[in-house]
């Protein structure tokens, strides 16, 4: 399956949403996730937890699921070389584990 991105799109593996909380249900009380919700989108793999029309909005949002524990980025904030446990999309920062095609986000495992 595929999640379909905004204009800056927050996507997270549910994997390792279960890893750092230690239950996904606790993401789907919180945010209420609903398919027919714009700002939280989630298949088999991956949930896109927000979206951003400017980076502003976006670093706040960053914030917030950094002070849950999870790591942004590998590398320093003046340098970050690769997005860790969070994606931001678009980014010039690269993501080993998720793929883009024509406004979807892919996790990169999945056979779509």
């Amino acid at each position: 399956m595929a999640i379909q991105l905004e204009c800056i799109s927050l996507i997270i593996p549910i994997k390792t949403i279960e890893e750092k909380l230690g239950n996904w249900r606790w993401c789907v009380a919180d945010y209420d996730l609903d398919q027919d919700d714009f700002d939280v989108l989630y298949d088999d793999h991956i949930v896109k937890v927000g979206g951003a029309m400017n980076s502003f909005s976006m670093m706040l949002l960053l914030d917030e699921w950094q002070a849950r524990g999870f790591k942004l980025y590998t590398g320093t904030k003046a340098k970050p070389k690769k997005w860790a446990d969070v994606c931001v999309v678009p980014s010039e920062i690269p993501c080993d584990w998720l793929k883009i095609k024509n406004g979807f986000a892919f996790f990169k495992g999945d056979k779509n």
